[in-house]
């Protein structure tokens, strides 16, 4: 069963030196007026990020700053970040680029768009963190905006839309209203943590940059099942093991040989980047500690796949050998979830 545990202390710190979100920054700055200019936007500032939403729907505002305010100071204490940054601020595939790690790069603040209605980025099935500066649809979206940062968005349906309450909306795993939008909102705002360390999710982009879908994606479905709530924790858990070993196994528990420069090796990867991905990854830090996700996202190695070779030989596993073991644990995680209760220990009846 899971031993991975929230420091409830954070979050009560958190808390305390907060309050609930306060706005940092008083006055807005047009963030939110460009993303779609048809909608009469207002904008709740704060210092990492705003909350950007319509006046029909200001009684989601509070709710909504509390869990992105958690997201950020929770993530930025794992993974050791002190503000959100851009990695590099130019095209990612020019070798002419100059490198801009971490805080070397422009600020980066994130816009959340609480959306009246679904969009083309955003609806009651998807949500997106939204990057990209230096691509031709970046500079048309933030080139109107007069500000020495760089912003990011989270297009997300408001939660009290009435399109939550006619989808299939809570995914998968049946999870509560608020349970899901808390994931929701964790998940994507692990993404604008990711990109402040590093760019990842595809081979093309320079070795240090990368790292793998199966790594970006199962990290945030990580955080947003083992950092949010009760119900993700425990039932959400129970359930992402029932379906990976009943329905996917196929995809989840999946070992691919690489090319990594004149060795050939076997790895340990999955062609389902969320459920395998957050699989992986819990095993991880099981297994090696929590805190390999960090040492993993800041890895100095030549590629990913020699990081986590290091991670696991620290351990002294090779990766066959943490192949196996990844697929033990599965197995026995699986079968203490389904395993009949125990018959329980009744009173000797009363005397005659």
């Amino acid at each position: 069963m899971p031993r991975v545990l929230i420091p409830v202390f954070l979050a009560m710190l958190v808390l305390a030196a907060t309050g609930s979100a306060h706005a940092a920054d008083p006055q807005p700055q047009h963030r939110c007026d460009d993303y779609d200019p048809a909608i009469a936007w207002q904008e709740a500032p704060y210092e990492h990020f705003s909350i950007c939403y319509t006046a029909a729907y200001a009684d989601d505002v509070s709710w909504v700053a509390s869990w992105v305010n958690y997201a950020h100071w929770r993530l930025a204490w794992k993974y050791g970040i002190t503000e959100l940054r851009t990695v590099r601020d130019a095209t990612p595939n020019d070798p002419s680029d100059a490198y801009q790690g971490g805080a070397d790069g422009a600020r980066m603040h994130v816009n959340v768009m609480l959306l009246p209605r679904p969009d083309g980025n955003a609806d009651t099935g998807i949500t997106r963190f939204m990057h990209g500066w230096g691509s031709p649809e970046a500079d048309a979206l933030y080139g109107a905006i007069a500000d020495p940062v760089r912003y990011a968005f989270i297009p997300y349906v408001t939660p009290s839309a009435p399109n939550w309450s006619t989808a299939d909306r809570w995914g998968m795993l049946q999870a509560p209203a608020g349970h899901f939008h808390a994931k929701n909102l964790m998940h994507e705002y692990t993404h604008a943590v990711q990109h402040t360390i590093r760019v990842g999710e595809t081979e093309q982009r320079r070795p240090w940059d990368y790292l793998p879908l199966w790594v970006t994606e199962g990290l945030a479905e990580f955080e947003g099942g083992a950092h949010t709530t009760d119900f993700y924790r425990t039932v959400g858990y129970e359930r992402l093991i029932r379906y990976v070993v009943e329905e996917v196994p196929d995809q989840v528990m999946l070992q691919r040989t690489e090319t990594l420069a004149e060795t050939s090796l076997a790895t340990i990867t999955t062609t389902d980047v969320y459920f395998g991905g957050h699989l992986i990854l819990y095993w991880l830090a099981e297994t090696l500690g929590e805190d390999v996700h960090r040492r993993l996202m800041r890895y100095e190695h030549e590629t990913f796949n020699a990081a986590l070779m290091a991670e696991l030989a620290a351990a002294d596993m090779t990766m066959e050998e943490g192949w196996a073991a990844l697929r033990a644990w599965v197995a026995a995680e699986y079968a203490a979830i389904t395993a009949p209760s125990a018959a329980p220990v009744l009173p000797p009846p009363p005397d005659a």
